[in-house]
């Protein structure tokens, strides 16, 4: 609480403290219109007990000492107040741990203008010891043994000549097995050291009271934790008659500090791990206080900022700029609220010291006095960054899943539907209260329980799970669904929901079905066609060529040339027709491969010698470099692989414009050959690349080239590499040329 520091005859309390801290006696001062305690010197604490700042906190702290027949007094003295007038009374109190302590109390009342009591003011003295010695033997003897505190009595020897009830039964020894016979050594626990014991009767024998925590030891073995306070006893000339000590028992006590100072720490570590920020606000000085605490949520400390600090200088340094206003006027608001206790939350950015911005949640209570003053103003700043990113992260999410055509849904950890978005209704034709926190996503499934349990089985071991599933729909009706499914974790990998994504194939599950059987058509009728083709057009070709090496009789030129053409056009057709049917058995896995050790150079040089000739029509250069060291021999179907080379060198100089040019080159990579081959041409479309090895693709703008193409070439040389353990690739840049590569393992030695 909040201590006013008013000045009083030019005096501040602060001052007033330091001089009446040293008086034997206790000087307080309480205000009776704020019900608050304005000034309690330390002396309260050997009277009372407990500290001044308890009587700060509880002004009304002091009426609980009144043992209850002493409370008659008391209301006479308060009824001498209410007239204007001095009172002095003696009395007892008893304190918290039950010891009995008479004071003799000089109150005085302080009046208005009006006369109205508003203030009262007083000393105290302890007076206990002056009524022990007034008090006779018996009397003294009835307060002792009533105690709560175990009290004990010895001779000048030490030897214990009295004890009470509290003693007997703290420690479990009847009065006639110590008296006159044992000193309070037989309570020794072994705790304290001699030096300590030599201590404690020094102070007793220079009259000195001695107060100090022992653990003592029962007759059971039992160690107890006392609180004990001894002192000379005097006879009437001054001299020691013996001892006295009042033992109070803290064992509990003690037990309830060690576990606050435990929970003290949980709580500091709890804040610290919270990253919560306590502060105060000194309305009487207009300043915040501070501790390291606070300025740890914004990267700095008390030695270095101070432990106070103006609003202004506060906002000015910490709170973000755009914020600053909103802060301000929010809590001027309630500044000029008429009702006097307020509890205000607030978010806003803070720039710490390193320059990150962080949010904060401010969480303050401001009380005030029946003149709307700010009597009481404190609250806690929590660091809510991690919070707020993830609230725009599950917005944004929240907003995917209202804006996505795929269906999604959230279960919680026992699969209870928690969130659905409108592809979700749409789709399985159900209200959204029908579903949200009622339906068991399980109750989607379309599957039988044999048929969905290994998949749960499975999605609960990897965490993740992407299938096909089954759903049935409100109607009874059922829909395949490409689902995904994710076990959504805490930071400490504990399971906190189950995110469901689902697409709806059943229609693109029919639509493939009937693509399957429509390409298993065309190829039937294409392997129809071509075996009905390839015959005749054999024959064709057998002809032509008994007709053009004179077997039936001598040709003219113009014969020869019109028949060389035929003969072209019918191999060409051949070719096309045998390219289509690798392509269907390639299609069927019906390809055989008769792979045999051989020199790949030979194998390139030969279907370059073949097509040499092409290259000169076209006036390309052609350019094809092999290592003058032979290379390793490849395994490879030799017929397959020069396939490949003539699809690769064909195409490069069917789509090379005339007098540009083509680039071969054979070189051994690590354990693999490979062959790049790089032409001048018209390239391939970006956006047609990654399709260009499919069957019957084609760039768009190869049909201006060759229009009558099938498009199987690639596809083919790709089979026969990757076939061969090899990969293959190209680069392109339309309208300025390609190149093609591929790579082939060596024969391992």
């Amino acid at each position: 609480m909040e201590k006013e520091e008013k000045i009083i005859s030019g005096i501040t309390l602060d001052e007033m403290r330091s001089v009446i801290d040293g008086l034997d006696m206790v000087v307080f001062m309480t205000d009776l219109v704020s019900r608050k305690m304005l000034f309690m010197s330390a002396g309260c604490e050997k009277i009372y007990g407990v500290p001044a700042q308890a009587f700060y906190d509880n002004p009304d702290l002091w009426l609980t000492f009144f043992p209850s027949d002493e409370k008659e007094a008391i209301a006479n003295v308060m009824q001498e107040w209410s007239k204007g007038k001095s009172a002095t009374a003696t009395h007892r109190i008893v304190r918290a741990d039950g010891g009995v302590r008479w004071v003799e109390a000089r109150t005085m009342p302080i009046v208005d203008a009006h006369g109205t009591v508003i203030r009262i003011t007083g000393f105290l003295t302890d007076i206990t010891k002056r009524k022990i010695e007034e008090a006779d033997s018996v009397k003294m003897r009835q307060a002792i043994q009533t105690s709560f505190d175990a009290v004990l009595e010895t001779d000048v020897q030490g030897i214990i000549t009295y004890v009470n009830d509290a003693f007997v039964t703290l420690y479990g020894y009847q009065p006639e097995e110590v008296i006159g016979k044992v000193t309070p050594r037989i309570l020794n626990s072994g705790t304290k050291t001699k030096e300590q014991f030599k201590e404690f009767w020094d102070t007793l024998l220079r009259k000195q009271n001695m107060q100090w925590e022992i653990v003592n030891k029962t007759k059971e073995g039992k160690l107890v934790v006392i609180d004990a306070n001894a002192n000379s006893i005097l006879d009437s000339s001054g001299n020691i008659a013996g001892f006295i000590e009042f033992q109070k028992n803290i064992t509990d006590q003690k037990s309830a500090e060690n576990a606050l100072i435990s929970s003290k720490k949980e709580l500091s570590l709890a804040v610290e791990l919270a990253k919560i920020a306590p502060w105060r606000y000194d309305s009487q000085k207009n300043v915040f206080v501070f501790g390291d605490e606070f300025y740890a949520l914004y990267g700095t400390s008390v030695e270095k900022e101070g432990a106070t600090m103006t609003p202004e200088a506060y906002t000015k340094k910490f709170v973000h700029p755009d914020d600053a206003s909103i802060m301000n006027t929010e809590i001027g608001k309630a500044m000029q609220s008429p009702e006097r206790e307020q509890i205000i939350q607030l978010e806003s950015r803070i720039i710490r010291l390193d320059g990150e911005v962080r949010d904060v949640s401010v969480l303050l209570k401001i009380t005030k006095d029946d003149n709307g003053e700010i009597i009481d103003w404190y609250g806690v700043n929590q660091d809510i960054t991690e919070q707020k990113t993830r609230e725009f992260e599950l917005t944004i999410f929240r907003e995917s899943m209202k804006q996505t055509l795929d269906i999604v849904y959230i279960m919680d950890t026992h699969e209870i539907i928690t969130e659905v978005n409108d592809a979700f209704l749409e789709a399985y034709g159900y209200q959204r209260d029908e579903v949200v926190g009622k339906m068991n996503g399980r109750t989607l499934s379309g599957m039988s329980e044999s048929d969905f349990d290994p998949l749960a089985k499975e999605f609960y071991a990897k965490g993740k799970l992407h299938t096909q599933v089954v759903g049935k729909l409100k109607d009874g009706k059922s829909i395949l669904l490409d689902t995904a499914i994710t076990l959504v974790v805490d930071g400490r990998g504990a399971p906190i929901a189950i995110l469901v994504a689902q697409r709806d194939v059943s229609e693109r599950e029919r639509q493939i079905t009937r693509i399957k059987e429509l390409n298993d058509l065309r190829m039937k009728f294409i392997q129809i066609v071509s075996h009905q083709l390839r015959t005749p057009l054999g024959s064709i070709r057998w002809n032509l060529e008994v007709l053009m090496d004179g077997s039936m009789g001598v040709l003219t030129d113009a014969q020869k040339q019109f028949l060389r053409v035929t003969y072209n056009a019918d191999v060409e057709v051949l070719d096309r027709i045998n390219d289509l049917l690798v392509v269907i058995d390639i299609e069927e896995n019906r390809v055989a491969f008769m792979k045999e050790n051989i020199s790949i150079e030979s194998l390139l040089n030969s279907v370059v010698g073949e097509l040499k000739p092409r290259c000169m029509a076209k006036e390309l250069t052609c350019n094809f470099h092999i290592p003058e060291v032979p290379l390793d021999p490849v395994s490879v179907d030799p017929q397959k692989m020069r396939q490949v080379f003539v699809k690769l060198i064909e195409n490069a100089i069917t789509y090379t414009l005339e007098k540009g040019s083509i680039e071969g080159a054979l070189t051994k990579i690590g354990d693999r050959i490979r062959f790049e081959l790089t032409d001048t041409g018209i390239g391939i479309p970006v956006a047609e690349q990654k399709n260009i090895f499919l069957s019957f693709v084609r760039g768009t703008n190869a049909f201006l080239a060759k229009p009558d193409s099938t498009g199987v070439g690639l596809t083919i040389a790709k089979y026969f590499v990757e076939q061969h353990g090899g990969t293959i690739g190209f680069t392109s840049e339309e309208g300025k040329g390609s190149t093609f590569w591929f790579e082939i393992p060596i024969v391992n030695k």
